[in-house]
């Protein structure tokens, strides 16, 4: 066994890589494409420490060399897997693999005489990558951590917020239409008063008069429905907002990066640029249709996404138009 016949196994594994897609396939080469490129290029590194390739290429014991092929198979065929933990546990099985061999390849070269300087000449490169492989992982993990942890305690207080204003929106719903059920009981009171007591003899001029204190009281209790009506609908928009917010992050946990952040780009542009541009987002084109970007039958979920992403910024582009066009005082 030898560095050849490793390299021959990456060729190999290049075949199988090159038929997927996708994040994973993006992950794995990142892992790779180093070792590939370094394979490649050590025979021409043994030029600088005057050393014979054959002894080098035969540096890597066969069963370092076994294990670092079977690693590198477990990982291709984790792509494929349903488990992203097995994927984890596979980019980690080629690390630990390539880097024992490595290491063993190093003391043999140095129990067959070979300077330490030379040894760091041939081995540098590649035990970079790996240290830097890592370091990028551990910075990974805590950054993830500390995402995750920033976003959801953001995300509560988000919808903390925007359920304090549900709340102050549903009384006043509540107020405006128990404001208006007295009035209209007040008109139906005063109307039934003014029949009763309605005299035979009345003028043109009273009973225009008690119309209008009727009139007036009806119109009262339809502007106080009116505007239960509006505070109820802001309040069933916030209580949506709040159900997506604190939803948001479990829902894009299982998607794809770009996804994720364009879907988060799409709620936090609708629900704080405008109930218009809510309404867009949620499906609605704001003639009270649902847009084609919200049927999932006619697209495909990333190409709805887009679609409503473009129609956003559209909107968006209107109004910054028409706030050019009609500058305020």
């Amino acid at each position: 066994m030898s560095l050849t016949s490793l390299l021959d196994t990456l060729a190999a594994t290049g075949q199988r890589l090159a038929v997927h897609e996708g994040e994973r396939r993006e992950r794995a080469d990142q892992l790779l494409l180093p070792i590939w490129n370094w394979l490649q290029e050590v025979s021409g590194l043994t030029e600088k420490v005057d050393v014979n390739w054959s002894t080098v290429d035969d540096a890597l014991a066969a069963e370092d060399e076994q294990a670092i092929a079977t690693a590198v198979k477990d990982l291709i065929d984790s792509l494929e897997s349903s488990d992203a933990q097995d994927f984890e546990n596979a980019l980690a099985k080629v690390r630990i693999s390539f880097a024992m061999g490595i290491q063993n390849a190093q003391e043999e070269l140095k129990a067959k005489g070979l300077e330490a300087q030379s040894i760091a000449t041939l081995f540098l490169p590649i035990r970079s990558e790996l240290a830097s492989w890592l370091h990028r992982e551990e910075s990974d993990q805590v950054l993830t951590r500390a995402r995750s942890a920033l976003t959801e305690v953001s995300a509560t207080r988000l919808a903390l917020s925007f359920n304090q204003q549900f709340e102050e929106d549903l009384r006043q719903a509540n107020r405006f239409r128990q404001g208006a059920m007295v009035f209209f009981m007040l008109a139906v009171a005063w109307s039934i008063i003014a029949a009763v007591t309605l005299p035979q003899t009345i003028t043109v001029q009273g009973a225009v008069g008690r119309f209008v204190i009727a009139a007036s009281l009806v119109v009262v209790g339809g502007f106080f429905t009116r505007e239960s009506n509006r505070h109820r609908s802001d309040a069933n928009v916030w209580r949506t907002v709040q159900l997506q917010l604190n939803a948001i992050e479990s829902y894009c946990a299982g998607m794809p990066r770009n996804r994720a952040e364009l879907l988060r780009f799409l709620l936090g542009a609708s629900v704080f640029s405008g109930p218009r541009l809510y309404a867009v987002a949620a499906g609605n084109n704001g003639n009270g249709h649902r847009s084609e970007a919200a049927h999932p039958s006619e697209a495909s979920g990333d190409a709805s996404l887009e679609g409503s992403l473009r129609e956003i910024l559209g909107i968006v582009r209107e109004v910054a138009q028409a706030s050019r066009a009609n500058p305020q005082p």
